[in-house]
């Protein structure tokens, strides 16, 4: 279910960027990149206390955690600051 609210949110940010600019998307966007790295984290909270190690299942998951960190950092900072 969260992988489906990140690909939603992320459609939807990508349509809305496109007919009204990318200042709009922002919001949308940041919360499907904020989504897709969660659910990277839960899944590997899941294999890592199942005690499962596989490389197979721990690098997709780690690129899902990792990828969206830092697209995340350049809408935080353009949101955080102040307007003129």
């Amino acid at each position: 279910m969260l992988d489906l609210a990140a690909g939603v949110t992320g459609l939807a940010a990508l349509r809305l960027g496109r007919r009204t600019g990318t200042e709009n998307a922002r919001p949308l966007m940041l919360i499907s990149l904020v989504l897709t790295s969660t659910a990277g984290l839960q899944a590997i909270a899941f294999w890592a206390l199942r005690g499962d190690f596989a490389l197979e299942w721990w690098a997709p998951n780690l690129f899902l955690l990792l990828f969206p960190l830092p697209a995340i950092t350049v809408p935080v900072r353009r949101m955080a600051r102040p307007r003129p």
